[in-house]
């Protein structure tokens, strides 16, 4: 639904425009009586617009809140006052322009116009066919039919029913709309679902969804469905079962006050999966704010809004079923002592931290700031309820004031404890640490213990018994005792240094210049994994020393160093030409494949980048770093962690807002650097004057637009190849989609990449991809979310 058109000869695409601009001058201006488009007619301004027969629906172009010349193109029920949105067409794509335009087409393309570009809105459909129609239904449902006889599915009104809007829902769940899976005996299941608004006045897709999902995840039984509402990807209410009658954790019909029900039905056979309901009085409707809440909207009852089965999502509290709801699951309480509640209030705060990220919505901010117990406070960044801002502890004054920004500040700690209680405290704390100390004395000598001498470390579990032990004095020699003129660089837990062995070989040694738990930690993960890894696109591990204090592992040299220093360099990109990063994007599936298929020990790297792929002779890539990698059983497929690992710009949406990672979480790192080789372009320092849009977002826009080409690094044009750019892209996009379902396996991407007959799904939205450069306006006392300036952040969990 979201593609771009493209008219195949330059002089055919002059005419039609110029044809298509005498239907909209002549022949659309239409009054607001008609409730069709026939092929020629269409809407200019937001004066024209489609009405339904029973006057309760119009197809017309809305403003944006707060512009001029920015609309969308919405079906709105008027009955209500003011006028209630209940679809958009394009949701993140405003048409920028003072007049716009909507065009049925001869050939029966529905053209929607942004300045001289056409958008077209029913793309998806198989065949275009001449002559269709686009009618507003009288339940709101935009249709667009052909004549009799044509192609399509037969429907009401005449001729054969050819696209419908209800196939293509945004925020609104209508009477008669279909929510589910189709297509499941396909390749491609198509999967039918509400997504929230990012804010109330910006309607781009947002954190929440609601959607047909698994009761259990083992039983592909047809009746095993249940309506599911999430928070990007993870469920916080659930329907429960449906007996034919009404859902097993919400007790029963959907109910208005008086005598008026809402009727739901569910269908399933091996094909497909849906559920949908009905009412007898016109605009009602079921819809998913941006804030998370299920609301039944009756348009019949002037200022009423009901309750469907609903959770707070900000007070972590069950609205449930007109208060008896019990399909509410909690979230995870934070680190900050039961400070996990803000209260809403208005006011100003004189020095915000932010975060220029448009595709987060408030609910975003509240789990951000939740999770930092510096937090006090957050609020919307940008005027449309879009974006980050963050009051930290001792870094802000803030001012009540009736008419002041809207704020959320974070309910403070309980009142102080009684004399008694903290007598009571004051006595037990000590016994429980002489208690917790003599608990802990044996572990804390076997500590010690390997601190000094490393002495415990037994290779014939851990490591590998043939690995070459290096004493500190040949290593000295090889590095000239550590100078700076051998220094490469600072890694995860040290310096590197170049070396050469007494037989000529050179090598590179990272060094842990310091003793700390998580520079051990790390240092032994690396130790652990690596020397049961061997892969010709993985960095190749030569030895060990662990004498004294010094803890030294010795890799292979690689001359090339790393990605990143050739991609982002003005005079060293230009050595890679497009079959070279054809290469290296294959290079790096197949090292991260072994690691998450093939090699001996399951392991997710969690910290994938340009920095941490080495380059050979050749130029081969060799994935290095492993220092915060974690080991998976053969059964796991993924596991939460308190404490974020990685970088940030590579790291997934569900792994940097919940602390869930697995392949997944590597596939969208991988995606991030597939499009970073392609376009020669850092996703964290990527800027465009006229788009706010991170690298991501940037790769969205030209794939939707049909401009691909000028993604690519302008050093390669010479050999370019658009066919395997193009695919290329495609993959990139595809790893980088928001939920880790939706995202390929390592395996499937490596068929992608080497047989180009193998059919490629269509990309949704990336994640994250309207993230403005922070630079200096980055979360700079939040070590434990990401890291902004490159600086990998552990939490070391290798088992």
């Amino acid at each position: 639904m979201s593609s771009m058109i493209r008219l195949h000869n330059p002089a055919d695409a002059i005419l039609s425009c110029f044809i298509l601009l005498l239907h909209v001058l002549i022949l659309s201006n239409l009054s607001g009586a008609q409730d069709t488009l026939a092929a020629g007619d269409g809407l200019v301004g937001s004066d024209s617009f489609l009405e339904s027969s029973n006057k309760l629906f119009r197809l017309k172009f809305i403003p944006r809140p707060g512009t001029s010349q920015s609309w969308y193109l919405a079906v709105e029920c008027v009955f209500m006052h003011p006028a209630y949105i209940i679809w958009v067409a394009f949701p993140n794509v405003s048409v920028t322009t003072v007049q716009p335009r909507l065009i049925m087409v001869q050939d029966g393309q529905l053209l929607l116009w942004l300045d001289n570009n056409p958008l077209v809105v029913n793309s998806d459909q198989p065949t275009m066919v001449e002559n269709t129609t686009a009618t507003i239904n009288d339940d709101g449902n935009l249709v667009l039919r052909s004549p009799a006889g044509a192609g399509g599915v037969s429907g009401s009104g005449g001729g054969t029913l050819l696209w419908q809007s209800f196939d293509h829902p945004s925020n609104t769940w209508s009477p008669g709309m279909k929510l589910g899976l189709f297509g499941l005996k396909t390749r491609q299941t198509r999967r039918r679902l509400l997504t929230s608004w990012i804010s109330e006045d910006n309607p781009s897709p947002g954190t929440f969804t609601l959607e047909l999902d698994l009761l259990d995840p083992n039983n592909n039984t047809d009746n095993n469905y249940q309506l599911v509402a999430k928070r990007r990807g993870v469920p916080y209410w659930r329907s429960g079962e449906w007996n034919g009658k009404n859902f097993s954790l919400i007790g029963g019909q959907l109910r208005l006050p008086g005598e008026f029900d809402v009727h739901l039905s569910y269908f399933s056979n091996e094909n497909e999966a849906y559920f949908s309901w009905n009412f007898t009085h016109n605009c009602t409707v079921i819809q998913l704010e941006s804030n998370g809440v299920i609301h039944l909207v009756p348009m019949n009852y002037s200022g009423f809004w009901g309750y469907a089965a609903v959770c707070d999502i900000n007070e972590d509290e069950e609205l449930g079923f007109y208060g008896n709801g019990t399909g509410c699951i909690k979230s995870e309480p934070s680190r900050c002592g039961g400070r996990d509640k803000f209260n809403k209030t208005s006011g100003t705060i004189d020095k915000w931290e932010s975060m220029s990220n448009s595709s987060l919505g408030l609910a975003d901010c509240r789990v951000i700031c939740r999770n930092r117990c510096s937090c006090d406070a957050y609020a919307s960044r940008f005027s449309d309820g879009t974006g980050c801002r963050f009051a930290i502890s001792g870094k802000y004054k803030y001012t009540f004031a009736d008419k002041g920004d809207t704020i959320y500040l974070r309910v403070e700690r309980a009142p102080r404890m009684s004399w008694k209680w903290k007598l009571v405290i004051g006595l037990a704390v000590p016994l429980l640490m002489a208690l917790i100390l003599i608990c802990l004395f044996p572990h804390l000598k076997r500590r010690i213990h390997r601190i000094r001498g490393f002495k415990n470390l037994e290779l014939s579990k851990k490591g590998d018994d043939e690995l070459p032990y290096f004493s500190l004095s040949s290593i000295r020699v090889a590095t000239d005792d550590f100078s700076d003129a051998n220094k490469l660089g600072q890694g995860g837990f040290g310096p590197v240094y170049k070396g050469k062995l007494f037989n000529g070989q050179e090598i590179a040694v990272k060094r842990l210049s310091r003793i700390s738990g998580h520079g051990l930690d790390q240092f032994e993960n690396e130790f652990i994994l690596i020397s049961k890894l061997q892969h010709r696109n993985l960095v190749r591990l030569l030895g060990y020393c662990n004498q004294g204090e010094e803890r030294l592992l010795v890799y292979e040299y690689l001359p090339n160093k790393s990605l990143d220093l050739f991609l982002f360099d003005p005079t060293k990109r230009d050595l890679l030409d497009w079959k070279t990063r054809v290469n290296i994007i294959e290079g790096i599936a197949q090292g991260i494949l072994y690691l998450h298929k093939y090699s001996r020990l399951k392991i997710i790297h969690r910290d994938l980048k340009t920095s941490n792929v080495l380059l050979d002779n050749e130029i081969n890539p060799k994935i290095s770093d492993f220092g915060t990698a974690r080991i998976f059983q053969d059964h796991d497929t993924r596991a939460n962690t308190k404490t974020i690992v990685g970088t940030y710009g590579y790291m997934s949406p569900e792994y940097a807002m919940d602390g869930v990672f697995s392949e997944k979480s590597d596939v969208f790192s991988f995606g991030v650097m597939v499009l970073e080789i392609i376009s020669g372009k850092k996703n964290t320092s990527f800027y465009h004057p006229d788009r706010a849009l991170n690298l991501l977002g940037y790769a969205w826009d030209l794939w939707i637009e049909g401009r691909v080409s000028d993604f690519a690094d302008p050093s390669i044009a010479e050999t370019f190849d658009m066919s395997s750019g193009l695919r290329s892209v495609h993959i990139g996009l595809l790893c980088v989609q928001e939920n880790a379902a939706d995202r390929p396996a390592m395996q499937e991407v490596i068929s992608m990449l080497i047989s180009e007959s193998t059919s490629l799904p269509a990309p949704k939205q990336p994640a994250f991809s309207a993230i403005v450069s922070l630079h200096n306006e980055h979360l700079s006392e939040n070590p434990q979310l990401c890291s902004i300036n490159e600086v990998t952040i552990s939490d070391v969990q290798g088992r």
